[in-house]
């Protein structure tokens, strides 16, 4: 079984390769320019070839811009100039497919739907470096009742992508390749995908649909990092250490408990406002950043299912690991369980905290004299942090 992967990861990365490489594609009657144009054409998306080849991200987006100007909406240029743009980003294509493959090979078995989309993220995202001041331009910063452990709320899906290169970049990938990508690949609800398809014969379709997909996942890794932001050197988010904080506390007497409650509240409603799948933000700027992530997640599954070439045992990890968050996702859309559906794919990114606060509601409930309504309050608190989900539920609010 490992050899057989190790042999799909090596077509893989071969295929990749390929795509990268952005060979000319030496299509004149699609530029439509005239012969000097023309020309002056090749001579740009060479130089943008060239230096993306080298690594050279920068140059080759000032000289693929230079080509684009001259055959606006051509397919070749859409590509070299959207690879140029990933880079730039800092999410080098090669680096991407490694993780991939190594994030299943550690795994060692190809069924990730229960790690989780959050987890999926979480490994994925080393391949792509970050900065701290970088995540803090996408949210505001709270240090209002734990200093020590302060949260981001995130700003609203355009405002934080107007504050980040890498965002921007991400962003002038997706629009350069809207027209060339295949339909099935374009959401409705992201306006990004609303575009006019190219009418011209699509000679790079297999390398339009991959760029696209991690075009969108780039986006969503940096999204994901401000969704659980951190300050520690360990793997926990602010906010899980602050339930951590709040489940070490001694909680006995009549105040202790009210202050247990009243802590627990806090962190619900910082669940809500951070893992936000409704309409919180204004009309000009309507997507959270959570749905934002959580649409380019579905992109990103649906594109690379439609490019030839990637082997099964790195599609299907990932289509395994998005399957949860789609099927939950198109029940959201449709409307009549849409409440249902978000508070579930919330529990997905909020199940560190469910868990220190279900095992902390039984231990008081056991050693303190708790009344029924405040045990209620504490359970409505869980149920809304865990998304509805009675796996992992305290025991004291089964019963």
């Amino acid at each position: 079984m490992k050899r057989n992967k190790k042999l799909q990861a090596s077509v893989f990365f071969m295929t990749i390769l390929i795509f990268i490489s952005c060979a000319p594609d030496n299509n004149l009657m699609a530029i439509l320019v005239s012969q000097e144009n023309a020309d002056q054409y090749y001579i740009h998306i060479s130089e943008s070839r060239a230096a993306f080849d080298v690594g050279d991200y920068r140059k080759a987006v000032e000289t693929g811009e230079k080509a684009a100007a001259i055959a606006p909406g051509n397919e070749e240029v859409a590509v070299v100039l959207g690879f140029a743009y990933v880079g730039l980003a800092g999410l080098a294509p090669i680096d991407l497919v490694r993780g991939l493959v190594d994030q299943n090979e550690v795994d060692g078995t190809d069924d990730k739907a229960n790690d989780g989309a959050s987890s999926f993220l979480d490994q994925l995202g080393k391949v792509m470096k970050v900065n701290d001041s970088d995540i803090l331009k996408l949210g505001e910063l709270d240090e209002s009742s734990n200093p020590t452990l302060p949260l981001l709320v995130p700003h609203c899906a355009d405002k934080a992508r107007s504050n980040l290169e890498k965002l921007i970049l991400f962003e002038k990938a997706i629009n350069l390749l809207c027209p060339f990508v295949d339909f099935g690949a374009r959401l409705p609800e992201d306006y990004r995908h609303t575009c006019n398809s190219t009418q011209l014969e699509r000679r790079l379709a297999a390398k339009s649909n991959f760029l696209w997909a991690i075009s969108h996942l780039g986006e969503a890794l940096i999204f994901n990092r401000v969704l659980n932001y951190g300050t520690s050197d360990s793997n926990k988010t602010n906010l899980e250490m602050r339930m951590d904080a709040v489940s070490s506390k001694e909680v006995n007497t009549p105040a202790e408990i009210s202050s247990f409650i009243a802590d627990v509240d806090t962190i619900n409603k910082t669940v809500n406002r951070t893992f936000s799948f409704g309409s919180d933000c204004a009309v000009g700027d309507p997507q959270t950043q959570f749905t934002a992530l959580l649409n380019d997640m579905v992109t990103a599954s649906v594109a690379l299912t439609m490019t030839p070439g990637i082997p099964e045992s790195v599609s299907d990890s990932i289509a395994a690991t998005m399957k949860d968050v789609i099927d939950k996702k198109n029940a959201a859309d449709r409307g009549a369980e849409s409440q249902d559906a978000a508070n579930i794919l919330k529990g997905d990114f909020s199940a560190k905290i469910a868990e220190s606060l279900a095992a902390k509601i039984d231990s008081v409930n056991e050693g303190s004299g708790m009344t029924p309504s405040q045990l209620a309050d504490l359970c409505a608190s869980y149920d809304s942090i865990s998304g509805g989900q009675q796996q992992g539920a305290p025991q004291a609010c089964s019963n």
